[in-house]
């Protein structure tokens, strides 16, 4: 028969087994040995220093930071271009830039060739932005789409 864990509370035992220095898993932290004790205070006196794992390589994200600035400025330009309504329902979009404003009807990551093209990027409200990328886009959006997607085709950047 395995060893029963050494843990007792008001007359009840622990009846797991043992599984070091005579306690359970749960109730390990009781052990009262001093190599256990040295090591508990090493490890609150010294922090501790994670290494941070990047979530990218530092050449994508110098990429992509280039990217970025990119569509900035092609924002700005495309902003400062056209007047400040919602291409689809034409609410009023204000005098600030935001980016939820920039929509790009043919997605950046399946037509990377039309992300700086201003044909390919309508301002829109948020509402209709939204609705433009739910499971369900109105008539509206999905029309626009088969618009561009000839446009592309006649002028031959499809």
């Amino acid at each position: 028969m395995a060893k029963q864990c050494l843990h007792e509370k008001d007359g009840i035992r622990c009846k797991a087994n043992v599984w070091s220095h005579g306690r359970c898993k749960i109730h390990a932290y009781e052990r009262t040995d001093s190599q256990f004790l040295k090591q508990k205070e090493a490890k609150k006196s010294a922090p501790t220093k994670r290494k941070r794992i990047p979530l990218m390589s530092k050449v994508r994200q110098d990429k992509l930071t280039a990217l970025h600035e990119l569509d900035r400025v092609f924002y700005e330009r495309v902003w400062f271009d056209r007047i400040h309504v919602c291409y689809y329902c034409g609410k009023y979009l204000g005098e600030d830039l935001n980016i939820m404003y920039m929509h790009h009807p043919l997605l950046k990551s399946k037509y990377p060739e039309l992300r700086h093209n201003e044909h390919n990027l309508d301002l829109a409200c948020f509402y209709c932005h939204n609705e433009a990328h739910s499971a369900n886009p109105g008539e509206k959006h999905l029309q626009r789409k088969i618009d561009l997607i000839k446009y592309f085709k006649e002028i031959g950047l499809l």
